[in-house]
């Protein structure tokens, strides 16, 4: 991830915040994904914020507010890491993980 310059990280997130992720002056990118969701949870939103890392953010500001929930860039999103945690669920039960 290093060389993308993507820095995912575990943080004391309050309940209602999954994760968030911002970029910093020096262009890298830090995913902040609250350590209290479990595991699946976890890859989501991380798959989640990617997507928005690769997707969005280079071509334009990011920004998400509490009405941008049904936006579509937040749709695109979610749909990605539910496919995503999806095939990586079905590796999992599939080689015995």
């Amino acid at each position: 991830m290093r060389a993308y310059h993507i820095y995912p990280q575990f943080g004391d997130l309050e309940p209602d915040v999954a994760a968030f992720v911002y970029r910093s002056r020096k262009d890298r990118f830090y995913i902040i994904i609250n350590a209290r969701l479990n595991c699946e949870a976890r890859l989501k939103v991380f798959f989640h914020e990617i997507y928005h890392v690769l997707e969005h953010m280079p071509q334009q500001a990011y920004i998400l507010g509490m009405d941008m929930q049904r936006c579509e860039i937040e749709e695109e999103a979610e749909m990605f890491a539910k496919e995503v945690v999806a095939k990586y669920m079905e590796g999992r039960i599939n080689y015995g993980v």
